[in-house]
This record gives C-alpha cells, sequence and structure tokens, in this order.
C-alpha cells in the first residue's frame, strides 16, 4: 500500500460529488480558471506515519489531511451562495466515519473543519480541512 493509493482513493471520493471533474484543479497539473464562476483546488498533506508493532512486518497508521479550497467569482452578488452550495457537496461525500478505498488501501474520514473564506485577488477564498487515517502494510 502507498501514499499514491491513500492520495487516489481520497480523490476518487471527491470526484464522486457532483463537482464536474473540469473544476477541479489537481496538484502539480496545469489549469486555467479564467472561463469558470467557480472551481476547487485539491491538496493531499500526509502528516505522519506511526509503526502499529516493532517488526518490518507490521503495519504503520498514517494520519493525514486534505485540504479542499473552494474558490468562486469576487463580487459575484450572489451573496456566497454558490461557495456554500459547493461546500456543502464536499462536505456530503467526505462526512466522518466514511471509508474509501482504491487498489485494496482503505482510508477513513475522521472529521472536517472549514477554512475561514477571504478575498483572494479576484476570487472568494475558503474550503475544507479533512482529517483522515490509513493504514499501511511497511514492507
Amino acid at each position: 500500500m502507498s501514499d499514491l493509493n491513500i492520495r487516489r482513493a481520497l480523490a476518487t471520493l471527491l470526484i464522486s460529488s457532483a463537482i464536474p471533474q473540469s473544476n477541479i484543479a489537481w496538484e502539480n497539473t496545469t489549469f486555467d480558471p479564467a472561463n469558470l464562476d467557480y472551481y476547487i483546488a485539491f491538496y493531499f498533506l500526509p502528516a505522519g506515519e506511526s509503526a502499529m508493532g516493532k517488526t518490518i512486518n507490521s503495519s504503520s497508521e498514517q494520519l493525514g489531511l486534505v485540504q479542499v479550497s473552494v474558490f468562486t467569482k469576487l463580487n459575484s452578488g450572489d451573496y456566497g451562495t454558490k461557495y456554500l452550495e459547493t461546500i456543502d457537496t464536499i462536505k456530503g461525500v467526505f462526512l466522518t466515519g466514511v471509508e474509501t478505498s482504491y487498489n485494496g488501501q482503505a482510508v477513513t474520514i475522521l472529521d472536517s473543519s472549514n477554512i475561514s473564506p477571504s478575498d483572494s485577488e479576484s476570487w472568494y477564498q475558503g474550503g475544507l480541512t479533512i482529517n483522515y487515517r490509513a493504514f499501511k502494510k511497511r514492507v
């Protein structure tokens, strides 16, 4: 099992939401939001790994987070409606206790918290921080 499979499990969960894939900016990928009224950015951040035993054959517990930033057009006149609808859509798939998997690697969502929105150039930006846990083999 690997960080790649953990990331893909979490990304697959996001893709299962109603957010069009054309509105998702992935890490280290060219993305141009010029013609969009909103988009989200996905960031995978493994935070720490702990051995679950003393042998090389023991599993490791990985804790980490995913940050999903939400960008809506600044001063759009909708009183934050599109921003809040998008946050609700993302929260709907990253519910506490949800388990997702990719290529045999299971990942559990521990919780999520809002990132306070603020103005960022021509965008209104905020989002969610989603904490996860995964167990993986060390060998």
